[in-house]
Order: structure tokens, then C-alpha cells, then sequence
């Protein structure tokens, strides 16, 4: 049975953004891709654009 519920909408508690890019570094890292930087920038732009395309479509 749960009993509480924990929610952290603003990152106060849980750092989303490191555990996207700790997440995402780990795949990348896992396929062998060489400049993990320049990568992750290009995961971030897709996910941005992926965002904005689901936001029109709404």
C-alpha cells in the first residue's frame, strides 16, 4: 500500500538534468561514441524539437 507520494516538479530534491545527461552519457559511452559532448548537445536538440513539435500538435 503506498502511503505517500513524493512530488518534485521544480528539482528541489531530484537533479533531473544531471540524471538525463549521467543517463545519456552512459548510452552513449556504451556505443562507443567518441565526443560525448558534442553528442549530448545533439540528443538536446532533438529532444527540444521532438518538445516543440508535440506542443503544436496539441
Amino acid at each position: 500500500m503506498i502511503k505517500n507520494i513524493i512530488f518534485d516538479l521544480d528539482d528541489t530534491l531530484l537533479d533531473f538534468k544531471r540524471g538525463e545527461y549521467e543517463g545519456v552519457r552512459d548510452i552513449l559511452e556504451s556505443q562507443h561514441v567518441p565526443n560525448l559532448e558534442v553528442a549530448f548537445e545533439y540528443y538536446l536538440a532533438m529532444v527540444h524539437k521532438s518538445r516543440i513539435r508535440t506542443k503544436i500538435s496539441e
